[in-house]
């Protein structure tokens, strides 16, 4: 009698488990809990002495991307839509850092094949699925070059980056460039062989060599030539070069001029994928008037330097870009490099020589602090 009691109960006791839903009672494995991914200066905390910010250590950094074609660079946006194209530095080495903050499309292919070789961070919205581990699902895309242990989220209100803090460091680098005495103003009229455009700087003793152009010269359809460039990593003994584009106030700015580089060791640089940044030392500036360009330049020919237009839509249309692309909304291009400025800043006009020596094999330190020469020209 006692037997079948007990047999009753558990019966009862097992149409009731039935009723409940499907895993209640289910362990929570810790390979299924999403990693906090905490604050992009926690990573690198040698960022916050950088005046370009977190934005110095992006291929593309914006509020909102859309990719065309293959990005070899890591990528933080505020608003990304990548479907149409995989992103991820090709032959990189070291921890690659991506922040997508929402996320409309991803690519699978997306990321450095690599156990220690990537950190994306998704905004808390973003869905993401790592119950299986090594092949983690971010809406619903499969994640073949990404594992569950590289994939992490904001949690609560943190956000590994904030994009409106970060884009007011910009827009205030773009501005203390763009008000340095230029070493060189230049216009169309200044290149009489419009098939042999040069602007050669081996001639300026300068640390940092600052340089206006007016709207016509990047319109022209030849190329243009930078010659004199340096390399190296030791930005106190290595000219960096500025070029301000002050776009006139123009609504759509197009820049049709194929960008050629040229060194003071005999060589001469052409787009490609690369990983060795100690010849990125040109900076380009897109200006209005004295403030950051806010409408939108389209480039229209191979293109080499990093792009500093915090407020502006850049358009790649069907042409590679090689450099930091640092702007309000990027539309994408042909292929995009990543190819990391570190030059320095260096501004006896401004009043103040503010320089940081560091090691010469660090790669991220080599900085001057743009921001306090900015406030003291602004104090002045």
């Amino acid at each position: 009698m006692k037997n079948r009691k007990w047999i009753g109960v558990l019966g009862i006791i097992g149409i009731l488990l039935n009723m409940l839903p499907f895993g209640v009672f289910t362990s929570v494995s810790a390979d299924s809990v999403i990693q906090d991914g905490g604050t992009f200066y926690q990573d690198v905390p040698e960022a916050a002495n950088s005046p370009l910010g977190a934005a110095q250590y992006f291929h593309i950094f914006a509020n909102d991307v859309t990719l065309r074609a293959h990005t070899s660079g890591n990528i933080a946006a505020k608003n990304f839509n990548g479907g149409n194209a995989s992103f991820g530095t090709n032959g990189y080495l070291d921890k690659e850092y991506f922040y997508l903050e929402n996320v409309q499309s991803i690519n699978g292919s997306s990321g450095i094949t690599g156990e220690d070789h990537n950190k994306l961070v998704v905004g808390a919205s973003v869905s993401v699925d790592i119950s299986n581990p090594n092949r983690p699902k971010i809406n619903d895309t499969n994640m073949d070059h990404l594992t569950a242990s590289q994939i992490y989220q904001d949690q609560g209100t943190n956000q590994y980056i904030n994009f409106t803090t970060e884009m007011q460091k910009l827009n205030s680098a773009s501005q203390t460039i763009s008000s340095a005495t230029p070493d060189l103003t230049l216009s169309a009229t200044d290149f009489p062989d419009r098939n042999n455009r040069v602007i050669d700087v081996s001639s300026i003793n300068k640390s940092a060599v600052f340089i206006t152009l007016s709207a016509d010269v990047l319109q022209m359809d030849t190329p243009l030539k930078i010659a004199g460039l340096e390399k190296g990593y030791d930005c106190s003994q290595v000219k960096s070069v500025f070029i301000t584009v002050d776009t006139g106030g123009q609504s759509e700015y197009n820049s049709n001029s194929q960008i050629n580089l040229s060194y003071t060791d005999g060589t001469v640089r052409a787009n490609h994928e690369a990983t060795d940044f100690s010849d990125s030392t040109i900076l380009w500036n897109f200006t209005s008037n004295g403030q950051p360009y806010a409408g939108k330049v389209t480039i229209n020919r191979p293109w080499q330097g990093s792009i500093l237009a915090p407020q502006a839509t850049v358009d790649g249309t069907g042409v590679n870009i090689d450099g930091s692309i640092m702007a309000n909304e990027f539309l994408g291009a042909g292929e995009t490099h990543r190819w990391d400025w570190h030059g320095c800043f260096h501004s006896e006009e401004l009043g103040s020589v503010v320089l940081t020596k560091t090691d010469a094999s660090d790669k991220t330190k080599c900085w001057q602090v743009l921001n306090l020469v900015y406030t003291i020209q602004t104090v002045r």
